[in-house]
């Protein structure tokens, strides 16, 4: 008789039964899918509104995230005697790697809220005819004068003039209008991988340290799909942990309660009941 993880496999390598199950029994938005957006990209110039739909590109079972060897050293050179050096190395072994059961390649489009709208003008001129320290600072919108002055080992007005010429840019942004997140406009598609383990039962520890390991072994690895609005990603692949949904009821925790302790990790907990 197949047990959990097999038949888990045989069900969730179908990309449409993987969506289903990703996506949950509620209907869109899906705000438990915003932290495989968090997962691999560390964005501070948008933030996420809402999850409104979900895409599983491809699926691939079984799939080694290689472990790599990094080495670290330390270069020390006494002077004056260039000739004698010590070099200091350290080598953390991670291993041949880790598998994931499932390697899915998904498309979210996620609604976002941008905090930059770009430039709307920019204005150069040169600050000329100064008259004293306190005219020059009084140009700027801020300016931290005692360490200017310091930095530049400037202690006189003629010094202060003499050190220039100096450039004064007058840079305006774009006012951004009324968020609307019903606009499409705010809507974007962002490619994200997710290495998924299946975990015969509803050991959350274990599977906290099965998603915990993938992710120090994937730290090694090429980095994710990147995003045009979002940028490079921190992190090649966000990661997921299935669970029989079976083991629900009386006497275990929550799906409510788990997902609580596997957001704060920034995993996924899922819950499967394959035929």
């Amino acid at each position: 008789m197949s047990g959990f993880t097999d038949r888990a496999l045989l069900q969730l390598h179908n990309p449409t039964a993987l969506a289903t199950i990703l996506k949950g029994p509620a209907g869109a938005p899906y705000p438990h899918l915003e932290r495989l957006v968090a997962a691999v990209f560390d964005n501070q110039s948008a933030q996420v509104d809402h999850i409104e739909e979900l895409t599983v590109l491809e699926v691939e079972p079984m799939v080694l995230v290689p472990g790599r060897d990094r080495m670290t050293g330390t270069w020390t050179v006494t002077q004056p005697a260039p000739e004698f050096g010590d070099l200091r190395g350290e080598v953390t072994r991670t291993g041949f790697g880790l598998w994931a059961h499932l390697m899915a390649r998904v498309m979210v489009t996620a609604v976002l809220q941008s905090d930059g709208a770009g430039i709307d003008t920019v204005a150069i001129g040169t600050i000329e005819d100064i008259t004293s320290f306190a005219d020059f600072e009084s140009r700027f919108r801020y300016i931290d004068m005692d360490e200017f002055l310091e930095t530049h080992r400037i202690t006189t007005l003629d010094q202060l003039r003499q050190s220039g010429p100096y450039l004064l840019a007058d840079i305006r942004l774009k006012e951004l209008p009324p968020f609307d997140p019903q606009d499409a406009a705010n809507a974007i598609d962002v490619a994200i991988d997710i290495a998924i383990v299946i975990q015969d039962e509803l050991d959350l520890t274990a599977g906290l340290v099965a998603a915990r390991q993938l992710w120090n072994v994937g730290a090694g690895e090429p980095p994710g799909v990147s995003s045009a609005v979002l940028g490079p990603t921190s992190r090649p692949f966000a990661v997921a942990v299935a669970f029989p949904s079976s083991v629900l009821g009386a006497g275990q925790p929550t799906a409510a309660a788990i997902d609580s302790l596997y957001a704060a990790a920034k995993v996924l907990p899922l819950f499967a009941n394959p035929p």
